[in-house]
């Protein structure tokens, strides 16, 4: 009998709900009908065919107008970083909602959505499980009042997914010793229908060795260091960086500091499809994350994965869980964070020797698909949700 599974989204980035629809489509394949619901917090893509989409409607009041309102919403606030009220009222709409759909299990997306929906969630009895996915473990952690929430969050959910072992161990330390257990390694996956294998065209010869980074534009993923790095490298290695964000005017003006325009390019967000195609023409993945000033850590990084899967040779650092996107020496090369002189190196190191790259990305194509592919965790994840 096919399981009922409910996936919950009451607060979430729109900058990640790329991945959940891929865990969410991956889940479907695995066997399970899954159910998007979004509250009105959040706005995800269009699911796929295999997947529905609820939306769970809830009143929303611009103005507290009570005290134990105006106590709600700044109990949100320190929670989730959102300034809508979480009243009794959306409270009850979701315990309704969940006794009146009666799935047989939820899988809720980040902690901060755990985190709001908790009273919800007791009331209406069913099951759940909790997907973290950086800096939910993280960064939001450094609150009082969200680490007390991951306390409790530890205790009543059923089981808790972290993209990483980094992350994993981060959340362990959160819970309660007893709770420790029902940490699982476990993230959405990338998506391995759209990022594969492929031969690179060894006829068409270039003399420029293109580098690719695609990430946010902000300080935790190191983009600064990249470029920095790319100064002492050879004037034949290029770097295209995709991707945007509140640190653009910065690296645009370290790119003309250094005379890089001729061999630095950021252009901007792309669609999945033309991050493929860019990762096709490239030589190089390249990622340099640290950890940011506002204490911001990568729980994973999924775009190195991607890479890896279409057998291009990455460069990570060791940084929070970043580090276990790439075997150093097998599928790529592993630099400490902020070693510009290491980054530059090793990306001359692999522009001197095409067989080694071709040699890493026949390695990390595999492995990484066997690893972290959406349908290799969804697997993993069904193990631990059936026992559920």
């Amino acid at each position: 009998m096919t399981k009922r599974l409910f996936m919950i989204l009451e607060h979430a980035p729109v900058l990640t709900e790329r991945f959940v629809i891929v865990q969410a489509t991956a889940l479907a394949s695995a066997g399970w009908e899954v159910t998007i619901v979004q509250g009105d917090a959040c706005s995800p893509q269009s699911p796929k065919e295999c997947i529905s989409c609820l939306h769970v409607p809830i009143e929303r009041r611009p103005v507290p107008r009570t005290l134990r309102d105006r106590g709600l919403r700044m109990l949100r606030v320190c929670l989730t970083g959102n300034g809508s009220p979480a009243t009794a009222d959306t409270q009850r709409i979701w315990a309704e909602f969940l006794r009146a759909e009666k799935p047989d299990l939820l899988l809720l997306q980040f902690g901060p959505t755990a985190a709001l929906l908790l009273p919800a969630l007791r009331a209406a009895g069913t099951p759940w499980a909790v997907q973290f996915h950086g800096f939910d473990a993280t960064t939001l952690a450094q609150n009082w009042s969200y680490r007390a929430a991951l306390r409790v969050i530890g205790h009543h959910a059923s089981a808790c997914f972290a993209c990483s072992e980094f992350l994993s161990e981060e959340l362990r330390r959160q819970v309660r010793t007893e709770d420790a257990g029902k940490v699982h390694p476990i993230g959405p996956g990338f998506d391995g229908n759209l990022y594969r294998p492929f031969v690179r065209d060894s006829s068409s010869v270039s003399d420029v060795y293109q580098v690719l980074s695609v990430a946010r534009l902000v300080a935790v993923k190191g983009h600064l260091d990249v470029v920095a790095a790319i100064a002492s490298c050879p004037s034949f290695v290029h770097l295209k960086i995709v991707g945007e964000g509140d640190q653009e005017a910065e690296i645009r003006a370290l790119i003309a500091t250094l005379g890089l325009q001729d061999r630095v390019e950021l252009v901007g967000a792309l669609p999945p499809s033309d991050v493929l195609d860019l990762m096709k023409r490239s030589d190089l993945f390249i990622q340099a994350s640290r950890r940011a000033p506002n204490g911001a850590v990568e729980g994973l990084g999924l775009s190195p994965l991607e890479a890896a899967a279409t057998g291009l040779p990455v460069i990570v650092t060791r940084s929070g869980g970043l580090a276990e996107t790439c075997v150093d020496g097998v599928t790529g090369l592993v630099c400490e964070p902020g070693d510009l002189s290491g980054l530059s190196a090793a990306i001359e190191r692999l522009a001197s020797d095409p067989s080694l790259g071709r040699k890493f990305g026949e390695a990390g194509a595999s492995w990484a698909t066997t690893r972290f592919s959406s349908s290799a965790q969804a697997e993993r994840a069904t193990a631990v949700l059936a026992a559920l």
